[in-house]
């Protein structure tokens, strides 16, 4: 468990792409969005923007990244490719959690505020969540999960250096 932790903290060293960037990058999203709403005539159901799935891609692009830029060095330290994965694993599922902790906090903020007083709202883009029940959604999730962790360790045991 050790050198899974380590191997996070490995990651971590570049503190801008996981910790900052990210919601630097939602923020001026949402502001950007924030700003067109008050220049556009009202609408009666509010303004979607889809702007909070900026924080989902640009993490995708900087975990993609991570495997070019990280995983080499890793290699040369004497980490395992295993090691590598489940250490990398690790930090994703911590980010996630601290992500989802903050998005939820930002939600009830966005509620409250009727749309951040713009009528500014990303009910489109997950709809469709809200209409399956909690233990289909898990189920779903679930698989989706195991099926892309299997893939992605299957994965890196032949990325080539």
């Amino acid at each position: 468990m050790t050198t899974l932790v380590n191997i996070a903290r490995y990651h971590l060293v570049d503190r801008l792409s996981y910790l900052i960037l990210p919601w630097g990058v939602m923020v001026f999203s949402f502001l950007v969005n924030l700003a067109i709403a008050a220049v556009v005539p009202p609408s009666p159901d509010g303004y979607y923007t889809g702007g909070l799935a900026t924080i989902y891609i640009f993490l995708l692009i900087c975990g993609a990244l991570s495997m070019t830029r990280s995983l080499p060095f890793g290699l040369m330290l004497g980490v395992s490719r295993r090691g590598y994965y489940l250490g990398t694993a690790l930090l994703v599922v911590l980010l996630s959690a601290a992500y989802g902790l903050g998005l939820t906090v930002l939600q009830a903020i966005e509620r409250a505020t009727g749309g951040w007083g713009q009528g500014v709202h990303w009910h489109a883009f997950g709809h469709f969540f809200t209409t399956v029940t909690a233990l289909a959604l898990t189920g779903v999730l679930a698989a989706i999960a195991v099926t892309m962790g299997l893939g992605g360790f299957t994965t890196v045991r032949r990325v080539t250096i």
